[in-house]
């Protein structure tokens, strides 16, 4: 039998909660360290096997999240989270016959045959879906929505989940088709009971396993408060499916566009990394943008630099959920610790 050692360094992430002004899926345990392994057969890529005994931390930045995490024996975390004096130490976990490990607040987990970073992504992986960031005056999730002129009715694409809320979404549109059929990139608001558009977000993150979302101010909220602390739009609108990087074999096309275009004069450092391509200016860039072989490119705010971004040609018809904080009340974060811990 051999002992592995596998911890895990999971980070409060706070600073993207003032990343630009758009919604972003924010994991609240992320940012895996290296680890070291400690195995009887000293091979770095050894696999885990039944009867195994697992040591595994998890640490935050916030200790008492990360305590339902971290079973102790003869002892308790200190305020840092790691462990304190007096000879104790970290519950071990026995891999069953059956590759399986009981790990606190996740409950059965197969492990056999994971090599130790291996084991270490499906933990965080698993760890992470519980919570999500959400920005006020952001995004909340849409779904594509396309007229068909013939029936005067509005139809789901094939890539959707449907469920009751959106089908209340579409039976409004319809008795008023030829208005929202005209939304265009504008837009057209759709205006119903903000219960059904709740209803259709929290439908769709139960799904993903969110049971609480974290906004300005750290707030933490339970789904299911989350119509109570959100004021919620929707709206109906044409706008571009998505963006995508540069890539390898444009790079130094783009680059030497760039160096011949007025931007160049505020860019002070280029760098590639992969398919992506940053750059450093002493001026604000985000959001500007450039047209190049046909392919409209924009700069992106990432940190203390921008990523340029190739936008999509592809233009889809959206019903769009924005959302907005409305109530500052921080009262659940025992619930959050409570709910950790069953």
């Amino acid at each position: 039998m051999k002992r592995v050692f596998l911890p895990i360094i999971a980070m409060l992430i706070v600073v993207l909660l003032g990343s630009c002004g758009s919604a972003k899926k924010v994991a609240y345990f992320q940012n895996i360290d290296t680890t070291s392994l400690v195995a009887s057969r000293g091979l770095y890529d050894a696999k885990i096997l039944p009867k195994d005994l697992l040591t595994i931390t998890v640490s935050t930045t916030d200790p008492q999240a990360s305590l339902p995490f971290n079973l102790v024996v003869y002892n308790s975390l200190n305020s840092s989270g790691s462990l304190g004096g007096g000879g104790g130490m970290l519950q071990s976990y026995l891999v069953d016959n059956d590759g399986y490990i009981q790990f606190p607040v996740l409950g059965n987990v197969k492990v056999v045959g994971l090599t130790k970073n291996q084991c270490q992504d499906l933990l965080k992986e698993k760890i992470m879906p519980y919570i999500e960031a959400k920005l006020s005056n952001a995004q909340c999730g849409q779904f594509v929505l396309q007229p068909d002129i013939k029936s005067s009715t509005f139809v789901y694409t094939a890539k959707n989940a449907r469920n009751k809320y959106a089908d209340e979404i579409i039976n409004y549109m319809n008795n008023d088709f030829e208005a929202f059929k005209e939304a265009g990139t504008a837009g057209k608001e759709i205006e119903m009971d903000q219960s059904v558009f709740a209803n259709w977000i929290k439908m769709i993150y139960s799904k993903k396993n969110v049971k609480w979302f974290i906004s300005e101010g750290f707030i933490l909220i339970p789904i299911d408060e989350f119509q109570n602390y959100f004021d919620i739009k929707a709206v109906y609108r044409v706008k571009r499916s998505g963006s995508s990087s540069v890539g390898k074999s444009k790079m130094n096309d783009i680059i030497t566009y760039i160096k011949l275009s007025q931007v160049s004069a505020s860019i002070t450092d280029y760098k590639i990394e992969g398919d992506n391509l940053f750059v450093c200016s002493d001026k604000n860039i985000h959001n500007v943008r450039f047209v190049y072989n046909g392919y409209e490119y924009m700069f992106s705010k990432r940190d203390e630099r921008y990523e340029l971004r190739k936008l999509s040609n592809t233009f889809n018809a959206n019903v769009i959920f924005n959302i907005s904080l409305k109530n500052k009340a921080d009262k659940y974060k025992d619930a959050f610790i409570s709910c950790l811990k069953d």
